[in-house]
């Protein structure tokens, strides 16, 4: 007994439904991006109920011909590609010839079309009792009106969330269209109220300014680079800006909306030491990639694509967003900044011994971004280390808790430091400070860790102090290996190891600001960690995850009491550095509480 069924063309049409139009959102992408696909320089969009009642298209791009109107409610019927071969290398935001007639089988749909020249247009109606198409006087380009948005899928229907929470995914759609062609003029209205419009300037910051807001347009840093054949522009956000939610993330490749894993773990990584953990970046990205090497036609939506090279465009976005955030235009700001501002901060690269490791390294290309904290070398062998540092032989007495450099740190940058005064310390963990506008409590805990942190990258020499007796290390014989492997690293920070066979290793110095040895084996397993890391992150970057762990040993902790003077210190040094923000684990350093925000308090 045969019991294969046939589907017919609308019965397939509804399933295949499902995939392209799972939502009203997902619809007017489609028709927005087929209006760009025409050549169209303006664009109104409206919905009704969150896009289930109305949605509805207009453009002045090149128009629809009689003939290929019923053609195009067909599956697989477009104007886009020719064959199946033409979909590498496309450039269109469309090509699979599925939207049309998905929106088609779970709707009324009504689509009024004329082409420049001809002195009357077309419009079609499909419905439940068929296609037809008329003769019609209407203006040049082509309106699609969508209605009843799935009034013959009941079970689709009833998934759909609140009509209000449609309508910001439909607004979502409208803003990222707009952004992503800043030459085209875009409106948008929902229920009979305009909620954006853009000029069609192609002035990108000006239509991320008119469609998201003057807010969000203000916490932006530009972004701008280049590695090989890959080309990064646009924004991402200050770290104080940064969201909740990885939904702030509008990334666009070659002009079209993805959702790429690649790129937010580019962006999640470059921001790693300036935000917390659980906050997300925001940015408006624009990657271009030469077409022959994106895969578009992974899903029937289109926001998921593949790279030829995936590590190329993590390094891509990487290097963009990192050399923004390290300019100083990052921590320039108004009176909301956390802490003051010098005039000008300037940084220098550590020119640490490069460390050797146990996984490939990474090729770089001389089209990699310039930022000098980057900078490797392009034949893909070892480094040579070509810094001496003379360690001294004997113990250090001077720390960088002493009295003595504290009071003279604090009597050079006080000369340039904004005026303040510390007022003492709270819970043994929280320093206060005030200046004639502000005050300012600060983890003290947070603040020397990036304090310290600044001043490894940035030194080539550390002190360090011989012990007594070695310390006995015992690790796992492959963290011993990477330990030794890069044991000249190790001794540019201050530490002298040796082996001592067995997977342990005998250390014979320490880093003088060290007080407390502690647990020393801990201390290595995490360097050997952050030496071994895997992933697209150059030798560089891979140390510096290690001088986080140096920085948090090294910091004073919360809970123990400070000295006066040791606190002054922290606070003059952040004072002297206003870019300093956040610990190298992302977490701030000090909150502000303006003196007007006082005087309201207290009606004064």
């Amino acid at each position: 007994m045969d019991i294969i069924n046939v589907l017919d063309a609308a019965s397939a049409n509804m399933i295949a439904a499902g995939e392209v139009v799972e939502r009203p959102a997902a619809a007017l992408k489609e028709l927005m991006e087929n209006a760009v696909d025409a050549g169209a320089k303006s664009i109104s969009a409206e919905i009704k109920d969150g896009g289930i009642t109305l949605i509805r298209v207009s453009d002045d791009g090149c128009g629809i011909s009689k003939n290929d109107l019923p053609k195009a409610l067909l599956r697989h019927a477009t104007s886009k590609i020719k064959s199946g071969a033409d979909i590498d290398g496309v450039m269109t935001l469309g090509f699979r010839g599925e939207a049309l007639a998905a929106i088609s089988a779970v709707s009324k749909m009504c689509i009024i079309s004329r082409q420049s020249g001809l002195p009357f247009g077309n419009v079609l109606t499909s419905d439940e009792g068929g296609v037809s198409v008329d003769e019609v006087g209407c203006p040049e380009g082509t309106t699609v009106l969508v209605e009843g948005l799935f009034y013959n899928t009941p079970a689709r229907r009833k998934f759909l969330k609140r009509d209000a929470a449609e309508a910001a995914a439909c607004r979502s759609v409208a803003e990222r269209l707009a952004v992503s062609n800043s030459g085209v003029s875009v409106r948008f209205t929902s229920d009979g109220e305009e909620r954006f419009a853009t000029s069609g300037s192609g002035d990108v910051k000006r239509t991320v300014t008119e469609a998201f807001g003057a807010s969000f347009a203000r916490s932006l840093l530009p972004v701008k680079g280049e590695a090989e054949d890959v080309a990064v522009s646009g924004f991402v956000s200050s770290p104080d800006a940064a969201k909740g939610r990885s939904t702030f993330q509008n990334v666009f490749v070659n002009g079209r909306y993805i959702i790429s894993k690649t790129v937010q773990a580019a962006l999640k990584e470059a921001f790693k030491s300036y935000i917390p953990h659980d906050r997300y970046p925001a940015c408006v990205l624009f990657v271009t990639v030469p077409p022959r090497f994106v895969d578009v036609n992974v899903h029937p939506a289109k926001t998921e694509i593949k790279f030829a090279n995936e590590r190329l465009v993590y390094e891509a976005v990487y290097y963009a967003v990192r050399s923004a955030l390290q300019k100083k235009d990052a921590f320039t700001g108004d009176e909301s900044d956390v802490l003051a501002k010098p005039a000008e901060i300037k940084r220098e690269t550590p020119a640490f011994p490069q460390p050797a490791f146990d996984t490939p390294r990474m090729k770089q290309s001389d089209a990699v971004f310039k930022a000098s904290d980057f900078e490797t070398e392009e034949d893909g062998e070892e480094p040579a280390a070509t810094v001496h540092i003379d360690v001294p032989k004997a113990v250090t007495t001077v720390t960088l808790h002493s009295s003595s450099m504290a009071e003279t740190f604090r009597q050079a940058e006080m000369e340039k430091a904004p005026e303040h005064r510390y007022i003492g310390e709270a819970f043994d963990a929280y320093l206060i400070a005030e200046t004639k506008e502000a005050l300012y409590i600060i983890d003290k805990h947070a603040a020397h860790e990036r304090i310290l942190y600044e001043s490894l990258r940035k030194s080539t020499h550390a002190e360090s102090q011989v012990l007594l007796s070695p310390l006995v290390a015992n690790l796992s014989e492959e963290d011993a290996a990477l330990i030794m492997q890069n044991r000249d690293y190790l001794y540019s920070l201050g530490f002298e190891v040796d082996e001592f066979g067995g997977g342990s290793v005998a250390v014979r110095s320490l880093p003088a600001s060290l007080k407390d040895a502690g647990d020393i084996a801990a201390l290595l397993e995490e360097f050997a960690s952050s030496f071994a890391t895997g992933g697209a992150l150059p030798f560089s970057e891979r140390c510096d995850r290690a001088l986080y762990t140096m920085a948090c040993k090294a910091a004073v902790k919360a809970g123990v009491h400070s000295e006066k003077h040791d606190n002054m210190w922290i606070i003059d040094r952040l004072f002297e550095d206003g870019s300093i923000k956040y610990c190298p684990h992302g977490r701030p350093v000090a909150k502000v509480f303006t003196k007007r925000e006082a005087d309201k308090w207290f009606d004064r």
